[in-house]
């Protein structure tokens, strides 16, 4: 994790202590620190010079959301800190580099932070490898957040608590008084570029070091140009050549342009071209222009033109319409929309007519609503919203009015040109003050008079019978970084034309400074890229019996100059990283630079694997993926040859098999695993030879012993079971006690069971009583009865010849330990469904087999 102490840590304010540690005291446990730091407010003198603060990135337990907290110390120089502030980092959310008024020689990099609705905080931080990493996490939650709905109701606390801190007397003399950061100023920063960091799909973490460092040197490939551009609603001629110096850019906005039926119904309409012409044939003089764009929608339209001189410097042009009318669909409300890219700066035009009516200013701001929600710029690559622009021009008839206030007194102060007086009862900015629509738009100040309601013809005010208040309906807003507005009048004057620096990329420094980038940070990746070395990447294990365990090591040597931490993981589909044969430890670990981990593989064959080897369904192979964390992918193959043994084979291939099980062919074996076997015996064995050669011993060698009581040896084990494959043996090695836990196995082997898994529901329910559970034995497939009923008259003899006070077990010991082999558990979905514990099925299998050591078997 990302963490610092300020570069002074130990000036004036004290001694530091990690910020991580102190942040962590605060933090309920399902959120986690992602980076931390200490910074310094830059801000105007009302926060304090250079007042200390720790910034803290955190996560949310969803592993979604993300926050950053800012924190103050709760006295100069101590380790308690109280929160400041929670800044909740949503694709809305700003992060960019304050580039203006700096001494060459500062040696802070100073970053511009803005939560929505919130004032924008700069923070200098000490330059270096840390803060780039934690401005760059920032970036990249910024990028993860976009198309997400969050609600991030997580951080009320948070902001409760910081609540309460604010409202605390100060406890020492010198303790520190903190401003809240969201009122906190900075000096003006262009977030253009780098807010587009934030409006496309997620980038990979280059992508994202890339622009971010991009933009810390903006100003070494970058020039300012003016670009002046005229916004007009409803033109006429006379209006678009009315400046001295000819506008760069126009945007023109219709409504009501044609409302017939012809224009709800078809797509052209003929007052488009007629509109059109005239523009184009009024425009400045003394500049060319080119279209740009033209959008309509049924009654409105907006026509976007740069001058000729601009042209090669616009891309990425895309024009979208969103109606509003009637069920939210119909043309004749709603709004049209062009955006383009003039060098490295968005602008988004809006042109709209909002509901009418005095009352329905609630209308308005839904009509609002569902133009920013709805209209997305879907051809580009990466679709864009309204919000999504470096500046955002919004104009046409809003329709807000004036409300509540006597329609001859608004006529009167507006007579006597106190026009902001009637402003303070303009629909538009109580909704704007209110936060209700438009928030973060500007407009400028209104010394016009009002551009609504007039006598057709006239310049008299509205004098039908519903006398309508005069009222500004026709406007012109923006939002965006060092616009300057220069002029806002109605007819006959201009209507509005403002100034936007416009950053001018110069293609040689550009290419300069891009590849220097591009080649420290692949010096910087190469650095830090987890760099390891394996002695091999094929394991070969040869022959690997039944119950035989081979081990290989793997040797993963650190090349690099970082830690590396590797994890095998899952392949595609897979539920585990290994195949069930396959052991691998560590699985994960963490390596040190020039250090090695020995890796051990481990081989076994067991009575969960074997039958599916036997059969061909598996093979001994797998693939392993070694993976390192934040590198590359390694792949790990490991092979060998089984050896088929009689242990994972059926009981009804088994009874027909009467040579060693070494000498059947594998054809044979898959015709006798097969549903329907075409090769039987015609006098098969009551019972797999395999299963009378272990009892068989154990009744001659094991009686009177204390059998089932102690552990077999491995070694002997796996003698006894070669013995079984390949030869009729009459006398099988080892003790008896690795002759009793082999039957165990070989038991515990079969595919199906003894008591085959379609009976287990059935001996489960019955299990408290005998005379069912002998029904349902007598029920078994021919040779699994046999076997059953083979197995319990052996141990009715082992708990006869010895009981408990000889050494011998118990009979519901003996029951619990063949209960578990014979009988297997129901699937998982049964087990929800009737509520079934693992302890209550093992009771329930020890009970069913119990019954038959007890009494007499007469099946």
């Amino acid at each position: 994790m990302l963490t610092n102490a300020s570069e002074d840590a130990d000036g004036p304010e004290g001694p530091s202590m990690d910020p991580t540690t102190m942040v962590k005291k605060l933090l309920l446990s399902p959120e986690r620190i992602v980076c931390c730091l200490e910074a310094r407010l830059a801000g105007p003198p009302g926060l304090g010079p250079g007042a200390r603060r720790i910034l803290a990135l955190v996560q949310h337990a969803d592993g979604r959301q993300r926050a950053l907290f800012v924190l103050a110390h709760s006295v100069a120089g101590g380790t308690e800190v109280d929160i400041e502030t929670v800044l909740p980092v949503t694709n809305d959310f700003i992060c960019g580099i304050d580039t203006n008024g700096l001494d060459e020689s500062d040696s802070h990099l100073y970053v511009r932070l803005k939560s929505p609705g919130g004032e924008p905080v700069t923070f200098a931080f000490p330059q270096g490898d840390i803060t780039n990493s934690f401005v760059e996490q920032i970036m990249m939650s910024i990028e993860a957040a976009l198309g997400g709905d969050h609600q991030f109701g997580w951080v009320q606390q948070y902001r409760e608590r910081a609540s309460r801190a604010s409202d605390k007397e100060p406890s020492q003399p010198n303790q520190q008084t903190r401003p809240h950061t969201s009122h906190a100023q900075s000096s003006e920063l262009d977030a253009g570029p780098r807010r587009a960091f934030s409006s496309g799909a997620p980038a990979t973490t280059r992508e994202t070091q890339v622009k971010f460092e991009m933009s810390r040197k903006e100003e070494a490939y970058t020039d300012i140009h003016q670009l002046s551009r005229l916004h007009r609603t409803k033109p006429v001629s006379d209006w678009l050549a009315s400046t001295a110096e000819p506008p760069d850019i126009y945007a023109i906005g219709f409504q009501e342009l044609d409302l017939s039926k012809e224009a709800f119904l078809f797509t052209e309409s003929p007052k488009e071209d007629e509109w059109l012409t005239m523009v184009l044939t009024n425009l400045h003089p003394r500049a060319s222009y080119r279209r740009v764009r033209l959008v309509r929608l049924v009654g409105m339209m907006l026509i976007v033109l740069v001058q000729e001189r601009h042209a090669a410097y616009v891309r990425n042009v895309a024009a979208e319409c969103v109606g509003t009318g009637i069920m939210g669909k119909m043309g004749n409300k709603g709004g049209v929309a062009v955006r383009l890219e003039v060098h490295s700066t968005s602008m988004c035009f809006v042109s709209a007519h909002l509901a009418a009516h005095v009352e329905e200013y609630e209308r308005r701001n839904q009509d609002y609503a569902d133009i920013c929600h709805r209209m997305r710029f879907n051809a580009l690559v990466s679709p864009k919203a309204i919000k999504d622009h470096d500046q955002v021009f919004w104009l046409g008839d809003l329709n807000y009015r004036i409300t509540d206030v006597d329609v001859d007194k608004v006529k009167e102060m507006i007579e006597r040109g106190a026009m902001e007086k009637v402003m303070e009862a303009d629909q538009l900015r109580l909704q704007m003050a209110a936060r209700r629509v438009f928030d973060g738009f500007h407009e400028g100040t209104v010394t016009f008079r009002p551009t609504y309601k007039y006598d057709p013809g006239t310049d008299l005010w509205d004098s039908s019978e519903k006398n309508r208040a005069p009222a500004w309906c026709d406007r012109v807003l923006w939002k965006g970084e060092r616009i300057r507005q220069l002029h806002y009048t109605s007819h006959p004057s201009l209507r509005l034309s403002d100034h936007k620096p416009v950053k001018v990329i110069d293609p040689t420094k550009y290419r300069k400074i891009y590849e220097d980038i591009m080649k420290e940070l692949d010096k910087y990746e190469n650095d830090s890229l987890p760099q390891v070395s394996v002695d091999t990447t094929e394991l070969i294990f040869g022959t690997v019996h039944f119950f035989e365990t081979k081990t290989q090591t793997l040797t993963i040597t650190n090349t690099g100059k970082v830690a590396v931490q590797y994890r095998f993981i899952n392949k595609l589909n897979d539920t585990t990283y290994c195949k069930q044969w396959l052991t691998v430890d560590p699985h994960f670990s963490v390596i040190m630079p020039g250090e090695r981990c020995e890796v051990s593989l481990e081989v076994r064959v067991d009575d969960r694997t074997a039958s599916k080897l036997n059969t061909c369904q598996e093979k001994l192979y797998d693939i392993l993926v070694l993976h390192l964390e934040k590198g590359k992918d390694i792949f790990i193959t490991v092979q060998g040859d089984y050896v088929r043994s009689c242990f994972g084979v059926s009981i009804n291939a088994l009874v027909h098999i009467k040579t060693p099980f070494a000498e059947v062919p594998v054809s044979r074996l898959l015709d006798l695993e097969s549903a329907s076997p075409k090769e039987l015996t015609h006098n098969p064995y009551v019972i797999p030879k395999e299963l009378w050669f272990l009892v068989d011993q154990l009744q001659k060698q094991g009686i009177g012993k204390d059998l089932f009581g102690q552990s077999g040896l491995p070694a002997e084990i796996c003698r006894i079971r070669e013995a079984l494959d390949t030869t009729l043996p009459e006398t099988l090695p080892g003790s008896i006690h690795s002759v009793a836990e082999a039957l165990l196995l070989f038991l515990a082997s079969l595919p199906e069971p003894v008591i085959p898994n379609s009976y287990v529901v059935q001996c489960m329910e019955s299990s408290d009583n005998f005379i069912q559970s002998k029904h349902i034995v007598s029920q078994l497939p021919p040779h699994h009865k046999n076997v059953f009923t083979y197995i319990c008259t052996f141990l009715r003899e082992v708990v006869d010849k010895t009981p408990p006070d000889r050494g011998g077990l118990e009979p519901t010991t003996l029951a619990k330990i063949f209960g578990g082999v014979l009988i297997r558990n129901p699937s998982a979905a049964w087990q929800q469904r009737n509520n079934m514990s693992l302890e209550t099925l093992d009771r329930r299998k020890t009970t069913f087999v119990y019954h038959f050591l007890v009494n007499e078997i007469d099946i």
